[in-house]
């Protein structure tokens, strides 16, 4: 049965009804506090204010708890949040590189096939980068194939020679097998690095321009057109992924580093397609 003590200040007797403490003295039940609360004004008016008290406490107190449940709310919804867009862009990225791993290029070790060839060349070497099936005998001929006439299997963006080797890069109809930041941050600068100071690169592209002129006059079939902006796409390595104008071009090889000169060729029908031909040095 709950009990209260007499002979203490009414504080301490609360303070005691609130702890359930039972001291040796005289006791009281509950009962009979509530008939002598009954009978005396004084009590009634501290009870009263007890009462009021307790009551402001509790309701400082919920509003605390409610602000912290809100709170924690807040962080439970952020965290479900986080780990829904973490779950949304791991699946993104994973779906990406599902789709990446479709189309990119295996890794190739470079393996020569013609030491003579490279031995009579001494210290001018020049290189035939993605020589396909149009090998030339001047050349050291490149290609991630092993075909007929290639004499070097190595990948263009990795070509297993020192900086300073090269006296030459031709590479025709190549770089517009990579996209624009391949061009830009590897496959270029590669090349421009692998050159001696004064080293010539001639490139061969696409001429977009000439071509859709060609296509706008009726001069030239749309499939012309639509293969050769994207490629033959009939082995992993003929797809195109970027296109020229004049002055595009330019501004790339200007942008890594190389010494641009005017074009040697525009307009030049090769099969399909028109294509254009620039020469340029490493400064």
């Amino acid at each position: 049965m709950n009990k209260v003590l007499l002979g203490q200040p009414v504080e301490e007797t609360f303070a005691g009804i609130e702890n359930n403490q039972e001291e040796t003295a005289q006791e009281l039940t509950l009962e009979q506090l509530s008939r002598a609360v009954g009978e005396n004004a004084l009590l009634q008016t501290e009870v009263s204010r007890q009462m009021a008290l307790k009551l402001v406490e509790l309701r400082d107190e919920i509003r605390i708890a409610r602000t912290e449940i809100g709170r924690l709310q807040g962080q439970i919804e952020h965290f479900v949040g986080g780990v829904c867009s973490a779950l949304e862009i791991s699946a993104i990225e994973t779906s990406h590189r599902a789709e990446h791993v479709c189309v990119t290029r295996p890794p190739i070790v470079p393996r020569l096939l013609n030491t003579q060839k490279l031995l009579r060349m001494g210290a001018e070497i020049r290189l035939n980068v993605g020589c396909g099936s149009k090998p030339t005998p001047e050349y050291l001929n490149v290609d991630e194939r092993e075909l007929n006439g290639v004499d070097l299997i190595a990948d263009a963006r990795a070509l297993p020679f020192k900086a300073g080797d090269l006296t030459e890069i031709y590479a025709a109809h190549v770089i517009e097998h990579f996209t624009d930041a391949e061009l830009k941050e590897t496959l270029l600068p590669s090349w421009h690095g692998l050159l001696k100071t004064g080293g010539v690169l001639r490139l061969t592209v696409p001429d977009a321009e000439a071509m859709i002129d060609a296509f706008q006059r009726g001069d030239l079939p749309f499939e012309h057109l639509r293969s050769v902006t994207y490629g033959g796409q009939d082995y992993l390595g003929n797809f195109h992924y970027t296109m020229f104008s004049r002055e595009s071009l330019r501004a790339i090889l200007r942008e890594t580093g190389f010494n641009v000169a005017e074009y040697t060729d525009v307009g030049r029908a090769n099969g399909l397609c028109l294509e254009m031909e620039i020469r340029v040095t490493k400064i």
